[in-house]
């Protein structure tokens, strides 16, 4: 069954789940990270990805935006 995307979690293998628009959302993840109302992922190619509630600028993006899909909030090779 597909879950909300706020509330996946996993660690090493691919992650999906229907975004709160309908949309499918494939992730090769290295780490998940999920909170009561976002989650974070670090892909295997070290992007760092966030989605959900965002009221408060918690997914760091420089919004106060919901994310309903992953935006990128660090690419590869930043870090």
């Amino acid at each position: 069954p597909r879950v909300p995307l706020h509330a996946v979690v996993g660690r090493g293998r691919a992650q999906e789940a229907r975004a709160a628009s309908g949309a499918m959302v494939k992730l090769a993840t290295g780490e998940v990270s999920a909170g009561a109302f976002h989650s974070l992922v670090v892909s295997l190619k070290g992007e760092l990805f966030a989605w959900g509630s965002n009221e408060y600028g918690q997914l760091g993006d420089g919004s106060c935006f919901d994310r309903p899909e992953p935006v990128l909030v660090i690419p590869e090779g930043v870090v």
